[in-house]
């Protein structure tokens, strides 16, 4: 698992024309992964809207998957937002894999990344979404 606040994206082997993603995500303090099937097209509008975060102080980009109601396999949400009036960013990330009994896992935490740092995520995610055969690593840069 991460030691430093950032995310790794990792396209697993999977025979499907669906994705088989591995997300591990920290903030330096928590960590969470979560195995989960996409399109990778799906991603490029999460990739495009971060890249230009963000256009106002009430701005915020959201990627969501599944959901905690309902018979979703998991629920997964990354949340990009600006979190003071000085214009200062953050990524939230929220997985829960919905798995019954003990097997069930949650996690939400958010941390803090430099409006620049977010673009490039999203320029990154872009970026591998055409060409996902190395992992894609991010560190989240704050000041």
């Amino acid at each position: 698992m991460m030691e430093e606040p950032g995310i790794i994206l990792t396209r697993e082997p999977y025979d499907d024309s669906a994705w088989r993603i591995r997300l591990e995500a920290s903030n330096g303090e928590f960590a969470a992964a979560l195995v989960f099937y996409i399109d990778g097209a799906s991603l490029l509008e999460f990739a495009r809207r971060l890249s230009a975060f963000p256009k106002s102080i009430q701005d915020e980009v959201c990627f969501r998957l599944g959901s905690r109601e309902g018979s979703w396999a998991y629920y997964l949400s990354l949340r990009a937002y600006v979190f003071n009036r000085s214009g200062h960013t953050a990524l939230e990330i929220e997985i829960d894999n919905r798995e019954p009994g003990y097997c069930h896992a949650r996690a939400a935490f958010a941390m803090a990344a430099e409006t620049a740092s977010l673009n490039e995520l999203g320029r990154k995610l872009a970026g591998w979404v055409e060409r996902p055969g190395d992992p894609l690593v991010w560190r989240a840069r704050s000041s």
